[in-house]
């Protein structure tokens, strides 16, 4: 089984989240994990409205604080709560990212033969395409001078959970991530990239001249 596994603190972005993986070439569990206040249940419920029944319908799991603030983001959820999944393969998504059809099934292949996998990104503005992530988070890059994955490019086999404590810095958890799995890959890090831009990373308004500098059409 794979598992993609989402913070969420109720953003309008989840929805097109949830729709990306619903609309996956092969069957997955998507699980999402909200902290913080209750009144993001009704987000998470219009989000997952109109499930079809061809994947298990996602499974919301709350926890009663925000564990993003102070700069975390999503990465104690990643750290901590992929480690009480049962399950085989696990895909990261932030809510205000997604998946083409085909991501889940082409990681699998290689993230069967190498423990781990990782794809390349498409960059948005909002609905906006930008262009394919040429520069920034396609691995070991000195342009920007230091290694990174997106976060929501990575597919981790059960053997590598124990991968995802290395996201545990506040600022630098998605490059210290890369780092670690560069590391311990033992010269695989770059086989287990699929060469595919297959997912979609929604960049942040503010830096929107930056993204359009790092991609090309």
């Amino acid at each position: 089984m794979i598992t993609v596994l989402t913070p969420s603190i109720g953003t309008p972005y989840l929805s097109k989240a949830v729709a990306s993986v619903r609309n996956q070439t092969i069957p997955v569990r998507h699980v999402i994990v909200a902290d913080g206040k209750k009144h993001l249940k009704e987000v998470l419920r219009q989000a997952t409205l109109g499930w079809d029944g061809t994947h298990p319908e996602p499974e919301v799991c709350w926890v009663p604080d925000n564990t993003g603030k102070d700069k975390w983001n999503g990465h104690k959820i990643y750290a901590h709560y992929s480690q009480l999944l049962d399950t085989d393969y696990i895909c990261l998504l932030d809510e205000d990212n997604t998946f083409d059809p085909n991501h889940c099934e082409s990681l699998l292949e290689r993230a069967k033969k190498y423990g781990f996998a990782w794809s390349y990104r498409n960059v948005f503005l909002g609905d906006n395409y930008i262009g394919k992530d040429v520069r920034e988070s396609i691995g070991n890059q000195t342009y920007v001078g230091y290694n990174l994955v997106d976060t929501s490019c990575w597919m981790f086999a059960r053997h590598n959970f124990r991968m995802l404590h290395g996201i545990l810095t506040p600022w630098s958890g998605d490059r210290d991530l890369t780092n670690l799995v560069i590391h311990e890959s033992e010269g695989t890090f770059y086989s287990a990239c699929t060469g595919q831009h297959t997912m979609n990373y929604n960049a942040p308004l503010d830096k929107a001249e930056f993204y359009r500098r790092i991609c090309e059409d």
